[in-house]
Parts: structure tokens; sequence; C-alpha cells
């Protein structure tokens, strides 16, 4: 059985046998000719500058400085709901998939500062789909940036309206089946702040639509959870909102560099609104 080093080969040792000539093919039992002490030195740092230039190459390498002291914050974290049985949330049904859990879907999270409002734009800007489906809005909340456009589709085979009359814009269109409308979003508003879509043929569609002039926001799945990557150093207030349950929560926060948040924020029946 050859050894180890027959089977992987150190390349100093490779450079040598190609040097003194000795045949590559088979298993040589003699051991290899060293190389003198000058040649081994050169073949040293010829290896080092080749490696530091393939690492170089890698995507992602970086210095052990940028990899332990970043110059950003991570924020994440969990939205859920506590049930009370004498006090049921009827809402509940469609955005609580796991009771255990209480993990809360389809509510909007954010950061919220006055320097957020002077965040330069997106590159690039991008388009979401919002699709009238068996007489829903799916999704039912969409978050983006000032600047994104948003597709509006009707898979139905019935006609579809889609309308808003919000602070923010103002547009009132009809989709036949299989039709489509494309809508620029320009204005940043805030969480208080959102475009609510309506059917005015079917007045249980609805849908909200919240724009942003940072990318610090999310909507949360069926497992509650949300994440802000890269959020720069700074005072902040963290904020939730539930748009079809009405459910609010606030706190402020403080971002540091290299520090990872994570945020719970609980909610129940005391924080449903009554009217």
């Amino acid at each position: 059985m050859n050894s180890t080093r027959d089977r992987f080969p150190s390349p100093l040792w490779g450079v040598g046998r190609g040097v003194r000539g000795e045949s590559s093919v088979g298993h040589d039992p003699s051991p290899p000719t060293p190389l003198p002490q000058g040649e081994r030195g050169a073949v040293c740092r010829v290896w080092w500058a080749l490696s530091t230039f393939l690492i170089l190459l890698v995507p992602g390498a970086s210095t052990a400085d940028e990899a332990t002291a970043p110059q950003t914050g991570l924020v994440e974290g969990v939205v859920t709901y506590t049930t009370d049985s004498q006090r049921p949330w009827r809402y509940g049904r469609y955005y609580i998939a796991d009771k255990r859990t209480g993990a809360l879907a389809e509510a909007v999270v954010c950061l919220s500062s006055p320097a957020l409002r002077r965040h330069p734009p997106a590159e690039k800007p991008k388009t979401w789909t919002i699709d009238q489906k068996d007489h829903r809005f799916v999704p039912e909340a969409v978050v983006l940036r000032a600047g994104d456009r948003v597709k509006f589709l009707n898979s139905d085979p019935k006609t579809h309206n889609v309308h808003s009359n919000s602070s923010l814009m103002t547009f009132d269109r009809t989709l036949n089946a299989g039709q489509e409308l494309e809508i620029p979003f320009d204005k940043p508003g805030n969480l208080q702040q959102p475009v609510q879509i309506s059917c005015h043929l079917h007045n249980t569609m609805r849908s909200w639509i919240f724009v942003f002039s940072h990318p610090y926001h999310a909507v949360t799945s069926t497992d509650g959870k949300f994440r802000f990557a890269n959020v720069p150093p700074g005072e902040y207030r963290i904020e939730m909102f539930h748009p079809a349950g009405g459910l609010k929560w606030s706190r402020p926060m403080k971002v540091e560099a290299g520090k990872p948040i994570n945020v719970s924020i609980p909610v129940g029946p005391d924080d449903v609104p009554t009217n």
C-alpha cells in the first residue's frame, strides 16, 4: 500500500522529485533527494506567493480585522401571540399556525429613526407581485422600498378591482380575468401609513402595501421570524404592526457594531383594538 506521502504529496516534495528527474510513475521506495537550502527557500517563497494569490481570488475572503470588527449590527427576532381561551382573537385561526409557539404570520416589523429617512435609495428598484386568487389578495401584506413597483394579477375567472384611496397614492382600476397592472410606488410612508388595497367588487378582499425609505423591514412568515442585517449603529425604535388584526408594538433600541440583538415581540388579547 502506498504511504500517505505518496497519495497526498506535499508541494515541496513533488517539486523536489521533478528537479532531480526521479520517476513520477509507480511507487519509488527510495526517499526523495532533498533540495539544497537555497533552492528550498526559493520554492517556499514561490509557493507562499501562489497561495496568497489564490486566497485573494476566493469570493468573500477577508482579513481577521474585517471578520472580527464589522461596522454594522444585526437585529433579528420573532413575533408571537399568546392566546387566551377566555378572550379569543377572531383572526387567530388565519395567522397563528401553531398555538404552542404562538408564532404570528403577516406581521410587519421595521426599524425607524430620523436618520433612516435620509437613507440612500436602492441601486436597482424591484418589482413585487400581488395576485387576486380565490377572492383574496396574495400576499396580503407587502413591504417595499420607495421606487419599487407592484404588479397586480388576476388569476380568478371573474373580474376584480384594484383600488386605493390612501394618503400616499390613489388609483382605481378594473382587472378582467388574466389581466395585469403594474404601478410604481415612489413616495415613502411609515408603519402607520400603508397603502391599503381593496376590491370594489368584493368587499372582503384587502391588502396592505408598506413603502419605506430604507431596507430594514420585513413581513413575518408562519414562523413569526424577522431579520435585519447590516444595520448602521445608532438609536432606533423597533416597531411591529399587524394590519389585519390592528396589533401594535414598539420599543427603543440601540444598535452597536458587531453586537447581534435578538428581539422577542409578544402580543396578546390586551393588544387587540376594542373598536
